[in-house]
């Protein structure tokens, strides 16, 4: 838990421009080293039941003469 001491404040008044660059930069270091500590989601290596229970697809009809005589 962070203690109250530790915990930014908001004095009033309005921020300079180096103030607010301060801040950013904080938030920015912050969301860098967060995003470094996630670890990626391991790779599937058991088809899903999705791809496991779908059809083949069937195959196109090349036999000549069938289709060929409709024209």
């Amino acid at each position: 838990m962070i203690d109250e001491a530790d915990r930014p404040r908001v004095l009033g008044g309005s921020a300079t421009d180096d103030e607010v660059a301060a801040i950013a930069a904080v938030f920015a270091q912050l969301q860098l080293e967060r995003a470094a500590a996630v670890q990626a989601l391991p790779a599937d290596t058991v088809p899903s039941a999705w791809i496991r229970s779908r059809r083949a697809l069937r195959t196109p009809m090349h036999e000549q003469g069938r289709w060929d005589d409709l024209r």
